[in-house]
C-alpha cells in the first residue's frame, strides 16, 4: 500500500497531509501560496493548537493554528511592523510572543476575546520580548532590555503586571525563556561577577535563584535554558562544551546531562520530561530530532522514513515544541530552499520502560514501505 497525500480542504488552503499506510504518522504542513516562509515556534500542551510566524508583505506575522480553525492572523501592537507568537497555553486559548518596531520590541497576550494586548513595561527599560507562557495562561516569562542596564528576566501575572525578578546578584543580566506548565517554575541564563560566564538558573518565588551551571569544558557564552516540563523538574536548552555546543537535560534527579549530538539544542520536553526534542546536525545538515534515555538522540527525518513515510523534499530542520503526552511535535522545515512550518501527530516515542519505537529496529535503513 502507498503513502497518500491530501490537502486539508476548506480549514487552510494548501495545507498538505503526508500520511503512512497505517495512519500514523502524519505530517501537515502550515503553509498555503498567499505567505511566504512559515515556521511553529510552540504546541499546546494538549496539542490542538500552534503557534509561530510567517512572513507575507515584508513583514512577520504572528499565527494560531487549530485543526478546525486553519491559520489566523493574531494582528500587531500599534507601530509594530513584524510579531511573531512564541508560546501557548495548555488549551491554546492564551498565545504569548512578542512585536518588532523601529524603535522597540514590546511583547503581547492574545487571547479571542482580548485580541492582542501589551503585557506593559518596566522602569528603566526600553524593551520586553515574551518567550514562554504557564499552562493556565496567567503567568509569563520573557526578558526586558536597556541600553544602560543589559538584559533582565521578568515575571508577568495578571495580578502583578510585568516585575524584573532580580534573579542574580547586582549588576548582573539574565534571560527567562521558560516557564513550568504549573507557572510556578522559571529558567534562564544569566551572568554576573561570580558566575564565571553564562550558567544555567532555575527560580521560583519560595525558593530564590538555584544555579545549574553548564556543561563541562563550556566558554564564558553560549549556555541558555529553553524549554521545561510542567512542574519545573526537567530542563532543556543548550550549553558549549569541550565538545562544542551540545543540547542538554536537568533533571532533580540526575543533574545535568549531555545529550550529544553535533552542534545540538534542545528546545522543549514533554509533560513528564521523558522526550526531548530540537535540531542537531546529523551527517553535514541541520535536523530536527528527538531524544530518550532509553534510545538516545533519533533524527525525525530518519525516524519518519523508517514508518514508510514519504516526505516528498520536506527536510526536518528543528523540532521545537512537543504536546504533553509526546505524540506531536511541531517546528520548521525546508522545501526548495524555503521554511515551511509542520507539525507531526501520531508518534509513538515512549518513555523509558515503555514499549519500542514503532521501527525502531530499522531507524537507519531508511526502509521505506511500498
Amino acid at each position: 500500500m502507498k503513502n497518500k497525500i491530501r490537502s486539508i480542504g476548506g480549514i487552510f488552503a494548501g495545507t498538505v497531509l503526508v500520511e503512512s499506510a497505517f495512519g500514523v504518522p502524519t505530517v501537515h504542513v502550515l503553509w498555503d501560496q498567499s505567505i511566504g516562509n512559515s515556521s511553529a515556534a510552540a504546541i499546546s500542551t494538549d496539542g490542538t493548537t500552534v503557534t509561530g510566524d510567517y512572513s507575507t508583505g515584508g513583514s512577520g506575522h504572528a499565527f494560531r493554528w487549530t485543526q478546525a480553525s486553519g491559520m489566523q492572523d493574531l494582528g500587531f501592537l500599534p507601530g509594530a511592523w513584524s510579531v511573531a507568537g512564541a508560546a501557548l497555553s495548555g488549551n491554546g486559548s492564551v498565545v504569548v510572543g512578542t512585536n518588532s518596531s523601529d524603535v522597540d520590541y514590546q511583547a503581547f497576550r492574545w487571547t479571542q476575546g482580548t485580541g492582542m494586548q501589551s503585557l506593559g513595561s518596566v522602569a528603566g527599560f526600553q524593551s520586553d520580548l515574551a518567550t514562554s507562557v504557564s499552562a493556565d495562561g496567567t503567568t509569563i516569562t520573557g526578558y526586558l532590555q536597556s541600553n544602560s542596564i543589559g538584559t533582565r528576566a521578568f515575571r508577568w501575572t495578571a495580578a502583578g503586571g510585568m516585575q524584573d525578578i532580580n534573579v542574580t546578584a547586582a549588576g548582573g543580566v539574565s534571560t527567562a525563556n521558560t516557564v513550568s506548565g504549573n507557572g510556578a517554575i522559571i529558567a534562564g541564563a544569566l551572568r554576573d561577577a561570580s558566575s564565571n560566564g553564562d550558567i544555567i538558573y532555575r527560580w521560583s518565588q519560595s525558593t530564590g535563584t538555584q544555579r545549574l551551571g553548564r556543561l563541562p569544558g563550556g566558554g564564558p557564552s553560549g549556555t541558555n535554558a529553553l524549554g521545561s516540563n510542567f512542574d519545573g523538574s526537567v530542563i532543556v536548552g543548550f550549553s558549549d562544551s569541550s565538545f562544542g555546543r551540545r543540547a542538554f537535560r536537568w533533571s532533580e534527579a540526575g543533574g545535568m546531562s549531555n545529550l550529544g549530538g553535533n552542534n545540538s539544542t534542545a528546545r522543549a520536553t514533554s509533560g513528564g520530561g521523558d522526550i526531548v526534542v530540537g535540531s542537531s546536525v546529523f551527517g553535514i545538515e541541520l535536523h530536527a530530532f528527538a531524544w530518550t534515555s532509553a534510545f538516545g538522540m533519533v533524527d525525525l527525518n530518519t525516524y519518519l522514513l523508517s514508518q514508510g513515510v514519504d516526505l516528498h523534499g520536506l527536510v526536518l530542520r528543528s523540532a521545537t515544541g512537543i504536546s504533553a503526552d509526546g505524540t506531536k511535535i511541531v517546528g520548521e522545515a525546508l522545501v526548495n530552499g524555503q521554511s515551511r512550518a509542520f507539525i507531526i501527530e501520531g508518534l509513538n516515542i515512549p518513555a523509558p520502560g515503555g514499549v519500542a519505537l514503532i521501527g525502531l529496529g530499522s531507524m537507519f535503513a531508511f526502509r521505506r514501505r511500498r
